[in-house]
């Protein structure tokens, strides 16, 4: 026997055994032709390029039916997961180590934060993230099950001092949650009002008082809150927020509902009081400014569309550019550094608080970091 026969052997069982094992996986790999053979055929991973942007295509539910079921806290509760939401905010939206807290937040607040992508959060835009999606979203997290899971009020924000004579209300079904963190601001959390805006006062919106201003007409209620427009459709303060665009016609209805069931029991509201011993700048700020802004100036509440701004004085000086004057202009006249108008949220201060008591305000600013 030729002794190079038994090698021969060997090696040429190896090489097929190598050969049918490389035509095997080439044949079946997603990267070339050879998978269209099959019907089933692969889901192929795209080729992507640094430097480019492509838009987030989610988590595809594995059946989308099931975000479809037209209740939006359900389906929005499916479609924080499907748009990874949930990577950074947890389940529930109370945040982690990378997403903040967005459960209980505000609509104009969500909508805000992600249309605009604050912070180092993507931006979705609504050829990412459809306004209709979103919508459901939001209602998920605004629905009482997921602020109560995600501790909603624990943050450093909710338990500081506030204006309000009472905490936010919990019950009320969606209605409740809605006005809890789009009107109470305003109105307090017993929708009792009396809130000095600037040249305004804030109303009474419980049933008793406000179905007798517009004469128990709904919709007269609901074109208030979404237009702006009082009872003889003339327009309303600029400083209430036009709601239209930001709340569903279903979200108005919900909170009129709740309003409904409001009784003029609970006490009037009061500013919060100053410290003992304060100055009268702090007692001014805290009587006029902390409703809107926190009793630390930290702002980043959410006044209608518009969000209360950051004064503390390192932010305050360097967006006006340590310009007093310009500041004291922003109060009593509502401009920004460049002479434009402030958004409408923004109390006109001017037939209210004097130039001297602006100043006085301005000084107790400085004194916040």
């Amino acid at each position: 026997m030729n002794r190079f026969f038994v090698p021969a052997i060997l090696i040429a069982t190896i090489s097929g055994l190598a050969l049918t094992l490389i035509v095997g996986i080439v044949m079946r790999s997603p990267y070339t032709h050879g998978n269209l053979s099959s019907t089933a055929g692969y889901t192929r991973t795209k080729v992507t390029y640094q430097g480019q942007t492509y838009l987030w295509q989610g988590m595809p539910l594995a059946k989308p039916a099931q975000a479809q079921t037209g209740d939006p806290v359900k389906d929005g509760q499916l479609l924080f997961f499907q748009y990874g939401c949930a990577s950074c905010h947890l389940s529930n939206g109370s945040g982690g180590a990378v997403g903040k807290q967005i459960a209980g937040d505000s609509t104009n607040k969500i909508t805000n934060k992600v249309r605009e992508g604050p912070s180092g959060m993507p931006m979705f835009t609504t050829d990412m993230l459809p306004d209709s999606d979103l919508q459901k979203i939001i209602a998920f997290l605004q629905s009482p099950a997921a602020s109560a899971s995600a501790g909603a009020g624990t943050t450093p924000e909710a338990t500081a001092p506030t204006a309000t004579s009472t905490s936010l209300p919990v019950q009320g079904g969606p209605g409740g949650q809605l006005f809890a963190t789009n009107c109470s601001i305003c109105h307090g959390a017993n929708a009792a009002g009396g809130y000095r805006l600037g040249s305004v006062v804030s109303p009474d919106v419980r049933w008793a008082k406000l179905g007798g201003d517009y004469n128990s007409n709904v919709s007269l209620v609901t074109g208030a809150i979404l237009n702006g427009t009082d009872q003889a459709g003339k327009d309303l303060d600029p400083v209430m927020p036009r709601w239209k665009g930001s709340l569903t016609d279903q979200q108005v209805s919900d909170i009129i509902t709740y309003l409904q069931t409001l009784t003029t029991d609970a006490p009037a509201n009061q500013p919060l009081a100053a410290p003992a011993g304060s100055s009268r700048g702090a007692q001014l700020f805290y009587q006029d400014c902390s409703l809107c802004h926190g009793s630390d100036g930290s702002g980043g509440k959410a006044v209608g569309p518009a969000t209360s701004a950051d004064l503390r004085w390192t932010k305050l000086k360097g967006t006006y550019n340590g310009d007093v004057s310009l500041i004291i202009r922003a109060i009593l006249q509502g401009k920004d550094q460049d002479g434009k108008d402030l958004d409408p949220a923004m109390p006109r201060w001017s037939d209210a608080l004097t130039q001297d008591q602006v100043q006085q305000i301005v000084a107790f600013l400085q004194t916040l970091q």
